[in-house]
């Protein structure tokens, strides 16, 4: 839900709801989703009083609520097309709060991804590394024939020169 200067704009169920406590006359419009897809919402300057209304296409014009500042219409507004384009209902302060655990579970998230492909790319040049030094190691020495314990044996045979 969006809320500013007495104004509270959310989405009920499939109807945006608009609560305007600021307007000359405080009251809540309510109107179904399906209805503001061919609508368009504009402020409207009466005599120095500034209305907000819908217009759809062949219909009436709908007025909304009416203010006494322009800045507190085109605030009405704006509440009402951020929370249209948000898709969801959307709060100033609220939602900061409420995203808040959101954006710490995404970094743990993306931390523990990184760390994840740091171990798999660890362990691969683990293994690259493993199978050269065992086929290098089996090129470069000779193999030393067995010694036996107590019995000499001459130092060039167990050198393999």
């Amino acid at each position: 839900m969006s809320s500013e200067n007495n104004i509270r704009v959310g989405i009920a169920g499939n109807a945006l709801v608009v609560s305007f406590l600021s307007a000359e006359a405080p009251r809540m419009w309510r109107t179904d989703l399906a209805q503001l897809l061919t609508a368009a919402l504009e402020v409207q300057d009466n005599q120095g009083k500034y209305t907000l209304v819908m217009k759809r296409g062949g219909a009436p014009t709908d007025e909304i609520a009416t203010f006494a500042r322009k800045d507190d219409a085109v605030k009405g507004l704006q509440l009402i097309t951020e929370t249209l384009l948000g898709g969801q209902e959307t709060a100033a302060s609220p939602s900061k709060k409420a995203s808040l655990p959101k954006r710490i579970l995404k970094l743990l998230l993306r931390i523990f991804s990184w760390f994840c492909m740091f171990v798999v790319v660890l362990n691969f040049i683990m293994v690259i590394s493993s199978r050269h030094l065992s086929h290098s190691a089996g090129d470069n020495f000779t193999k030393v024939p067995a010694a036996q314990t107590g019995v000499p044996t001459p130092a060039d045979d167990l050198l393999g020169k």
